[in-house]
């Protein structure tokens, strides 16, 4: 797919098919990333990166959903180590 003529500015670009990882992962800030682990799994999904620290910042987290979308979840603790 092309904006416009080659030499010119544009945006240029292709669809495809989703295949493998989203490109987006949204991420979800929470209160508690257990907490947040122990509903979603509850709730169906699956936790595929499990709770993780990230020093300074806080904790992270990875699940898919009961559609196979992955979701982040984060807690901000900035004393994570």
């Amino acid at each position: 797919m092309t904006t416009g003529a080659e030499g010119e500015a544009g945006i240029n670009g292709g669809i495809l098919r989703k295949e493998g990882a989203p490109p987006t992962v949204v991420t979800i800030a929470v209160d508690s990333v257990d907490d947040a682990l122990k509903s979603v799994v509850r709730c169906g999904g699956q936790v595929c990166l499990p709770k993780m620290a990230i020093p300074g910042v806080g904790y992270q987290a990875y699940c898919l959903d009961t559609e196979g979308v992955v979701i982040g979840i984060h807690q901000f603790d900035p004393s994570a180590k």
